[in-house]
């Protein structure tokens, strides 16, 4: 059992029902209430591969062994990545493989970024681009922090380098496509913030980048980052150009399979229908089912109970518009597993029309297509589009 000096006693999940019994007894017999612990963590044990680690069987490794092999952040970092819960972490050797290389090509970029700065876009972080990914490290600080706080480090590792790469990625190819450039101010600050964040899980490797962008002293000596709250509109956006691009990618693929289409080669251009809001029928419902929602269980009523009241709605005594009420219910219980109460609302938190305007140029390269065109499904003349487009879900028209 490992004692830490404040708030914390942490002991294997085998020790429960001995150790851990007799310590809060022995606390609450022996010292006042003021002195007795705080907090209490219990951990499972630990995999090599997913499979128990026993002599026996030659499933096993030392911490030594496995610093020879994979280097001590790298260690670090799959031991981190391992498991925060009750349940049994599990070294992977396949993950700390493929950690050197993500950790080498990642000294590899920065030191390629630091060689490029005095050519590097300066001024204003004017574009969507910049917006969406100043949105991304700005959350990324505070969630990390809040995993610290809760000792969860597969989650800090999880949000404060895992999506936090994904994040620079997604920015270097916007900005490579789009041949705007990354924004130099905006790079520096990304691996600063990557390298302090990180830095209680691989130290090593950020005493390496905060050494390449010229610190003097340690990183360890760095104060935590001073990040404003994060944008959550932009980060809406961002996640909303995401899925509309990965939307595209499919569509494209479905409709070069159609057998109309399979002489006419690939798509060469689409027009992307939006709804600036739901028809009246539709903010209805949707306030009706914020109405009775629960945010404990991030769902409303079943349709049983919701039936009654939703016929009674005057904007849902047409027959005819009635007939897509409880599809349109479905829809919006499917969209709340990971959209959560913003599912509920009538319109979404940016402007639509704009953030897909100002990404057309990045969806045409990035999709090989000539054109891109945005228009508002009122314009559109096929009937069945016009039905299911919604708010935060466009429909495609391509044409070759």
């Amino acid at each position: 059992m490992f004692l830490y000096p404040m708030d914390l006693r942490v002991s294997g999940k085998d020790l429960i029902p001995n150790h851990l019994t007799y310590c809060l007894y022995n606390h609450a017999a022996i010292f006042p209430k003021e002195h007795w612990p705080r907090s209490i963590r219990a951990n499972g044990h630990l995999q090599l591969n997913g499979e128990k680690m026993s002599k026996s069987t030659g499933n096993f490794k030392t911490l030594r062994q496995s610093i020879e092999e994979y280097s001590a952040d790298v260690s670090r970092l799959c031991l981190a990545d391992a498991g925060d819960s009750m349940e049994d972490a599990n070294f992977e050797e396949k993950n700390a493989n493929s950690s050197i290389l993500t950790l080498n090509k990642e000294l590899d970029w920065t030191s390629e970024v630091i060689n490029a700065l005095p050519e590097m876009r300066r001024g204003d972080m004017s574009t969507f681009a910049d917006k969406c990914f100043l949105a991304a490290i700005n959350n990324a600080v505070a969630v990390t922090d809040g995993h610290y706080e809760k000792m969860m480090y597969r989650e800090a590792v999880k949000s404060g380098f895992n999506e936090l790469l994904i994040a620079r990625d997604t920015y270097r190819d916007w900005c490579k496509l789009t041949d705007v450039g990354m924004h130099r101010d905006l790079a520096v600050h990304y691996i600063k913030v990557q390298w302090i964040v990180m830095a209680p899980v691989m130290p090593h490797m950020a005493e390496r980048m905060w050494t390449l962008l010229g610190n003097k002293g340690s990183v360890m000596s760095a104060t935590w980052p001073q990040a404003p709250p994060a944008d959550y509109v932009m980060l809406a956006a961002s996640k909303y150009i995401d899925s509309v691009a990965h939307l595209l990618r499919k569509g494209i693929e479905k409709s070069a399979k159609a057998k109309a289409n399979k002489d006419k080669g690939p798509a060469k251009g689409v027009t992307i229908y939006y709804a600036a809001e739901y028809p009246p029928w539709q903010r209805a419902v949707l306030a009706h089912l914020a109405s009775v929602y629960d945010e404990a269980k991030n769902d409303f009523p079943g349709n049983r109970e919701i039936l009654p009241v939703l016929k009674g709605l005057p904007e849902l005594s047409d027959k005819k518009v009635f007939k897509g009420v409880m599809p349109f219910v479905a829809y919006v219980r499917k969209a709340m597993e990971t959209g959560g109460k913003a599912a509920l609302a009538t319109v979404v938190p940016f402007n639509e029309a704009d953030v897909l305007q100002q990404n057309s140029e990045y969806f045409k390269k990035t999709l090989k297509i000539n054109s891109v065109d945005v228009l508002e499904i009122k314009s559109c003349t096929t009937q069945k589009m016009v039905d299911v487009c919604k708010p935060g879900n466009p429909e495609l028209q391509f044409t070759f």
